[in-house]
């Protein structure tokens, strides 16, 4: 098989040189990527490569190239945002609007919005993220409780020990800590001396 430089077929090598005689003798390909035969060619210039003046900027271009052209007051709608731009704007706004981060409405991370399709593709977790934060409200209010219970007994056993609050410990870590200070047999002062040390 090879390829006609006139039409661009692929044309078998045994009809190839018959091809080429018959297509460069009947047929043009036109700069408008049009094949046509060379009896038309005369009547496809006049109507397709006639100069045209736009009806938006003026500018005389060939007919078939009218709803293509580069119009400098033609205006585009960013596939982004849906914004009505100007053709000499279009290139930096969208350039900076694909940059933008936005949210996802399933797991409400915040992504650029070019990699926001990748996201899509795969699967979002909402209710993980949900049960996640519910399950962090209840660690929150049995932490609190716990703390207000080792401050009360640990007030009662001592009333000279400085009051400790839960926020000046790391979270659970420190809580444990108390508990087992509390309940381990240590007499009084050595438990003051520790809780002094925070």
């Amino acid at each position: 098989m090879e390829k006609c430089d006139n039409c661009s077929s692929m044309i078998s090598q045994q009809s190839y040189e018959l091809h080429i005689i018959h297509c460069s003798r009947y047929f043009y390909l036109c700069s408008c990527m049009l094949m046509i035969s060379s009896k038309e060619k005369s009547s496809h210039d006049e109507k397709f490569h006639n100069l045209t003046p736009c009806s938006r900027c003026g500018l005389q271009v060939e007919f078939w190239q009218l709803n293509n052209h580069s119009c400098v007051n033609s205006f585009i709608e960013c596939q982004i945002c849906e914004l009505h731009l100007s053709y000499i704007d279009y290139n930096e706004h969208f350039n900076k609007c694909k940059a933008r981060t936005t949210q996802c409405l399933q797991c409400k991370k915040f992504f650029p919005y070019e990699n926001m399709k990748k996201h899509n593709l795969t699967p979002c977790m909402p209710a993980l993220n949900s049960s996640r934060s519910q399950g962090e409200k209840k660690f929150r209010q049995k932490k609190n409780k716990k703390s207000s219970w080792v401050s009360l007994s640990l007030r009662q056993q001592n009333p000279l020990r400085p009051q400790l609050k839960s926020e000046d410990f790391d979270h659970k870590i420190a809580e444990d800590l108390l508990e087992d200070i509390v309940n381990s047999e240590i007499d009084e002062e050595e438990k003051y001396n520790v809780f002094t040390k925070f």
